[in-house]
């Protein structure tokens, strides 16, 4: 009985690791995509100002 658990255990320890395995692998094929990260900070800046501008034009229309 023992050792049939601990087979369980290992084969789900296993699995564990394939499915990690294939996250990580999908995380980086994604991420490769990306420009580098100065090219991510810039987008996100550049975002982010677009949007408060945005939103303050909006809010001084209307109020």
């Amino acid at each position: 009985m023992k050792n049939t658990k601990r087979q369980h255990r290992l084969q789900w320890q296993q699995l564990l690791e394939t499915q990690r395995a294939r996250v990580a692998n999908r995380l980086n094929r994604y991420t490769a995509r990306w420009p580098p990260t100065a090219w991510k900070i810039a987008l996100l800046l550049f975002i982010t100002l677009c949007s408060t501008a945005c939103l303050w034009l909006m809010l001084h229309r209307w109020l």
